[in-house]
């Protein structure tokens, strides 16, 4: 099936299946503790301001009970990391809906693969955790065409997710060597890239890369990352991030390096590449964006080189 499925993809299932008549939104109901509540209303990309802050809800249903009324705020991940404290900005979106008026309670319920769910820290302050998986298993048991698409479509999103973290030598080989000709075909000297046979993902290389650092895609994790070692470590604390770039602490998990971290979609090595050309120019993005903070790193590190000196 040639469908590139996509988060938004799966924020519309919600939003569309809820509407029907299928019997989902009794199902999702029940799944996050609501039965006997009814369905509402539901809309995707919902963005709001808590705390001075904008932020963006996937999917916003609402579920009644007599006179009450309960919010169910819908995070959906296929891939992509979150971003900077993502959980609890959902619950200040949702504390905020009472505040006005909008609702009595709420729920946080975050969708994503098994396995992601599984790499989420307990302290990820979510009140419901459901995986794509159940949810493609309840389109099985339904009957008739639009069941099967469905159920098709959310599996294939699965195996995709699998294949991205465990590609063979010889597909990683063919991979790299793709991408070493587009980089230079069309990013060059922004980005390069050699070709290699790294199953962990490719690094590139730019114009002033600092010694210290690594720009790397990591397949298995779907992310972006700009490792800084050494004297770059630590630099970034200082920095105010864009909302799309997150900042991961050495200390916060226990190695020797920061990762400054841009998640980009997963990739299927198994395909040929030029049926991913939209997942290599994500991921290209997100390398520039974070090329794009090494000057900044580079002033915090000469700065703080001046300091030492004169202390």
């Amino acid at each position: 099936m040639r469908f590139h499925f996509t988060e938004r993809d799966l924020d519309l299932i919600h939003v569309e299946e809820l509407h029907s008549d299928s019997g989902y939104a009794e199902w999702f109901s029940t799944k996050i503790g609501l039965g006997g509540w009814a369905f509402q209303s539901a809309g995707h990309s919902i963005a709001a301001e808590a705390n001075g802050r904008w932020g963006e809800t996937d999917v916003l249903a609402m579920f009644v009970k007599g006179r009450q009324r309960h919010a169910v705020l819908i995070e959906d991940k296929v891939a992509a990391q979150f971003t900077d404290r993502q959980a609890q900005r959902y619950h200040e979106r949702g504390e905020d809906l009472i505040r006005r008026g909008e609702c009595d309670s709420y729920l946080t319920v975050l969708v994503a693969p098994g396995n992601y769910l599984r790499s989420i820290p307990n302290e990820d302050r979510w009140d419901c955790r459901i995986s794509i998986e159940e949810i493609a298993g309840w389109f099985q048991q339904a009957h008739g065409h639009h069941a099967r698409w469905r159920a098709e479509a959310l599996q294939g999103v699965l195996d995709r997710s699998n294949r991205s973290s465990a590609p063979s030598d010889a597909e990683a080989v063919a991979f790299s060597a793709a991408l070493a000709t587009y980089i230079t075909a069309l990013y060059a000297p922004a980005l390069t890239h050699r070709a290699g046979r790294d199953k962990n993902g490719p690094t590139f290389g730019f114009p002033g890369k600092p010694p210290k650092t690594t720009l790397w895609w990591k397949f298995a994790s779907t992310q972006m990352v700009l490792q800084l070692e050494g004297d770059y470590r630590g630099l970034a604390e200082t920095m105010s991030l864009p909302l799309d770039i997150r900042l991961e602490r050495a200390g916060d998990y226990e190695r020797g390096s920061d990762y400054l971290v841009c998640g980009v979609p997963p990739v299927d090595l198994s395909k040929a590449f030029e049926e991913q050309l939209d997942v290599v120019e994500a991921a290209i993005n997100a390398a520039l964006k974070l090329t794009a903070l090494v000057s900044r790193l580079d002033t915090l590190a000469a700065r703080a080189f001046t300091e030492n000196v004169q202390a």
